[in-house]
């Protein structure tokens, strides 16, 4: 067996790609696997052009190469490789670890992602259906496709004609219809996007207020690797295991003995360190400063504001000390009361 040829399936269209001995040793035996496709002739789907597809696939002992829900298509090599990677994190079966910031709360944690693509179809119904008096000879369906599952109908119309270029006519208008909203929706996203980077970014003052119960953690943060997604995952778990006694994922991943001892270090190291864990103040101050607008208060109100909510800052001076210290951005103008 030197090469084979495998039928792979993108949106109701077949491709053929030939794979070597070499590409099928490699997969052999493997777990379900991705991989980026470059067809030889571009697939063409909505009136756009897909030279570069995304496929779950799998090898069994017998070198049969089986495929899992839909293909992806992509429009060049940069979007699927970008795919693939996306892809293999999630199935690693280990948690992904990031930065989980929102409106008034920031903190690091573990969550899950689920790659989808919708897909508006046009399909011929033979024979024609009667529906409320009118021959409807075509379909238009919504779906959604997965790479690791099957599609699923988001909805479905029936179009009231049996001629294919009426039918075309009416498909196109409602693919019209579904761009502008998709259209609408990405417009709305990048004018609250700008509006929100309007202000200067927390990103690096929230990993710096973390990086005090997350040393470790949060150094992963400034060079990210694919290739160290468990390292990250069993650094973070032994940090907050140190810093709450909590102990999670070890459905995915075993306690051995040597992280044992590095748990119990990192238990022993936090509880030496004078200024260990979270600052409740420091929390407050970056969560809340565009939310509650310490940007655009003085030291005092900030002071007042924090210990009117329960927390206890030692003086007006310390608090500006502390986002001085932090490097918060004000807005308010130097010399300004």
């Amino acid at each position: 067996m030197n090469n084979l040829e495998v039928s792979f399936k993108f949106h109701k269209k077949v491709v053929t790609v030939r794979f070597s001995r070499e590409d099928l040793l490699k997969l052999h035996n493997s777990k379900t696997c991705f991989t980026a496709i470059k067809f030889k002739k571009p697939i063409q789907h909505g009136g756009i052009s897909y030279p570069w597809g995304v496929v779950r696939m799998h090898v069994t002992p017998t070198f049969e190469v089986q495929q899992a829900g839909e293909g992806f298509p992509c429009q060049n090599a940069t979007e699927a490789n970008a795919l693939v990677t996306e892809l293999i994190l999630k199935y690693q079966n280990v948690p992904l670890v990031g930065l989980l910031a929102g409106p008034g709360h920031f903190d690091i944690g573990t969550f899950a992602f689920e790659t989808s693509k919708r897909r508006l179809s046009l399909d011929k119904i033979d024979p024609p259906k009667e529906i409320n008096g009118q021959q409807c000879g075509f379909s238009v369906q919504l779906f959604r496709d997965f790479l690791d599952k099957p599609s699923e109908v988001i909805w479905a119309d029936f179009l009231p004609t049996t001629d294919p270029k009426v039918a075309l006519k009416l498909f196109r208008k409602r693919e019209a219809g579904i761009h502008a909203l998709d259209k609408a929706d990405t417009l709305k996203s990048k004018n609250c996007g700008e509006t929100t980077k309007a202000k200067p970014d927390l990103t690096a003052v929230q990993l710096k207020v973390l990086s005090k119960a997350f040393p470790e953690t949060v150094k992963f943060f400034t060079n990210p690797d694919p290739a160290k997604v468990e390292h990250v995952f069993v650094t973070y778990r032994r940090e907050l295991f140190a810093l709450t006694g909590e102990l999670i994922g070890t459905q995915n991943l075993t306690l051995d003995k040597s992280e044992f001892e590095k748990i119990a270090s990192a238990c022993a190291n936090i509880k030496r360190r004078k200024n260990s864990g979270l600052n409740d103040v420091e929390v407050q101050l970056v969560a809340g400063w565009y939310l509650v607008g310490y940007d655009r208060m003085t030291p005092k109100q900030r002071h007042d504001h924090l210990q009117s909510i329960g927390l206890h800052p030692h003086s007006p001076e310390a608090v500006r000390k502390m986002c001085d210290r932090l490097q918060l951005p004000s807005a308010r103008r130097p010399g300004r009361p």
